[in-house]
């Protein structure tokens, strides 16, 4: 209850502060909110195949044994907890909205490579491919079990992004970043306060110069509203981007540091 009272308060504070397109004197934040994240909905044959397919993830009986990370810190075995599909597809995965909104930031911005931390059943991961198919793509997963069940997406779909399996906090560190530099990531993989910033930092010293940072669920608790205003206030930010749902960090852009929040 109390976090529903949170993001009741948080979402009342948005609406009130969030402006449109004639509060900003950007021209680089004006075009990105004109062409990427105002226009609605995609509705395309592409599009029509990724929410084709999320309609049948929310049928899918299947239990999978999916980690428990956790309760499994501090060296001991990680636990597993039996999940439905169906409940990991109504309670994790992003729907239209958003969805429509990576595919857009993707073709808008035309990464040279995509970062996702949070593979989740690959349907984010499918927005982001449609959006800019030559992007080379790295997505990671923690459970292993939902790693596969994506995999099998993406083979569908005809997309082969690389997919790293395991506990974020290894297999970031297990990335040969020489010859991976992201200028696009999006983090939706662990929404609490202190991992999201670290890997925020941890990230920083490994992507592009000049790259978009996208979090997921801004506002989902105190601890991500935390998260989420020491990240934007960061001085290697210039732009930030509250979208509510999402918020959007701009680093290596040469201009004055400025923050909006934005109808959506």
């Amino acid at each position: 209850m109390q976090k529903l009272q949170f993001q009741i308060q948080a979402w009342i504070q948005y609406q009130l502060r969030a402006t449109g397109k004639h509060g900003i004197h950007s021209p680089f934040v004006y075009q990105l909110y004109e062409q990427a994240i105002l226009p609605g909905l995609i509705s395309s044959p592409e599009t029509g195949k990724i929410e084709g397919l999320r309609k049948q993830l929310l049928k899918d009986s299947r239990i999978l044994a999916v980690e428990d990370f956790g309760a499994g810190l501090g060296g001991k075995e990680i636990p597993k907890i039996n999940r439905p599909i169906s409940k990991i597809a109504g309670s994790s995965a992003r729907g239209l909205k958003f969805g429509s909104l990576l595919f857009r930031l993707s073709q808008f911005l035309k990464p040279h490579s995509i970062l996702e931390m949070g593979t989740n059943l690959g349907l984010s991961t499918l927005y982001l491919s449609k959006g800019n198919p030559n992007a080379q793509l790295m997505t990671l997963e923690g459970s292993k079990a939902i790693g596969e069940v994506a995999q099998e997406h993406f083979q569908q779909a005809h997309i082969n992004p690389t997919v790293v399996i395991g506990e974020f906090s290894s297999t970031l560190e297990s990335i040969d970043w020489s010859r991976n530099k992201p200028d696009f990531i999006f983090v939706d993989g662990n929404h609490r306060q202190d991992p999201t910033v670290a890997y925020f930092k941890f990230l920083m010293s490994k992507a592009a110069d000049q790259a978009v940072f996208i979090f997921d669920d801004i506002h989902w608790s105190p601890g991500m509203q935390a998260a989420w205003d020491i990240i934007r206030s960061d001085t290697r930010v210039q732009v930030s981007i509250d979208l509510y749902g999402m918020g959007i960090c701009f680093t290596g852009r040469d201009q004055a540091k400025e923050h909006f929040i934005l109808k959506f």
